[in-house]
């Protein structure tokens, strides 16, 4: 009997091969996940991107807009939001809106956390936070 996830490494393999929109997104975690054999096999299709979950996130939107087949949906629990410099969303310049629609797309119903600094202040941060991210939201 083949362990859950040295399957789940071979069978991300297959679908490579098969379908060139495949990307593996790995969040420092390949060993545990099986993935370590995409790393290996398929390196043009894998994509280490350390422990920024976040940032997978990130760029897991990205390659959506590129038609990329995003699988990573399955194993996001929440999606943290922050700016640039770590400024709240819509401070400036990430592009939330097709970040969201991403999300939305793929059928996310998870969490959002919103991470703020004290800039100008916090209340102020968090207000404008969810002003923004509300009027997105609403729009999808």
């Amino acid at each position: 009997m083949i362990a859950n996830r040295i399957a789940y490494g071979e069978t991300l393999v297959e679908l490579v091969k098969e379908n060139p929109n495949v990307v593996i997104l790995d969040a420092d975690a390949c060993k545990s996940t099986g993935t370590s054999c995409c790393r290996e096999q398929v390196p043009e299709h894998f994509v280490q991107c350390g422990i920024a979950e976040q940032n997978m996130m990130g760029i897991a939107a990205g390659l959506a807009l590129q038609g990329k087949i995003r699988e990573a949906k399955d194993y996001m629990t929440y999606v943290h939001l922050v700016d640039s410099n770590r400024l709240y969303p819509g401070n400036r310049k990430l592009d939330f809106h097709a970040f969201l629609a991403a999300l939305a797309d793929v059928g996310y119903q998870g969490w959002l956390s919103v991470e703020v600094f004290q800039r100008p202040t916090q209340d102020i941060a968090l207000e404008k936070s969810a002003q923004f991210l509300t009027k997105l939201l609403k729009e999808l």
